[in-house]
């Protein structure tokens, strides 16, 4: 913190104070803004008390200031899977001490994924793997990794979505 605060201290010399600009929801869950003229593909996104920004990586136009749209649904996926499964082992009174949830995402051709449908094609994938650290036996783990399924993120990405999309002034 000490060595933070003192180069952000010097720093602020060589370039301009700007203002944190916080971007109005308007009644919503958040907003995304991307400012064309300025950014390539460097996004801000607002929520009623939250920011961060989301990016694409250098290797396909972005600057890499921030995590991919794709990283932000695995993230969405990985926080709502462990604090499920924190919950759980809570009400169950398991010595659930802490959980890892790795995800990776990404387009699998579906006879990769054996998949028997009529016409092969390329699916989005999503890979959860699970790591608990605590005093569990197998069955407490066996369980767990069945309630990592049940967390509201996985049953909404498994289900079927509709987007509304509409046009304000």
């Amino acid at each position: 913190m000490y060595v933070g605060n003192m180069i952000g201290t010097w720093v602020q010399r060589y370039f301009e104070q700007k203002d944190n600009k916080m971007l109005e929801t308007k009644g919503e869950q958040l907003v995304a803004h991307l400012n064309l003229t300025e950014d390539n593909f460097t996004t801000d996104i607002q929520t009623k008390k939250h920011n961060f920004i989301a990016d694409e990586p250098e290797s396909i136009g972005g600057d890499d200031f921030g995590p991919s749209p794709y990283d932000y649904l695995s993230a969405g996926l990985a926080a709502c899977t462990v604090m499920t499964l924190k919950l759980y082992a809570q009400r169950k009174k398991w010595d659930l001490q802490e959980v890892y949830a790795y995800i990776t995402y990404s387009k699998k051709h579906s006879d990769d994924l054996m998949l028997d449908i009529d016409k092969p094609t390329k699916i989005d994938h999503l890979q959860k793997r699970l790591k608990f650290v605590g005093n569990l036996d197998g069955k407490q783990k066996t369980r767990l990794k069945e309630i990592a399924s049940k967390c509201p993120v996985h049953k909404t990405l498994q289900s079927e979505v509709i987007i509304e999309t509409e046009l304000i002034d």
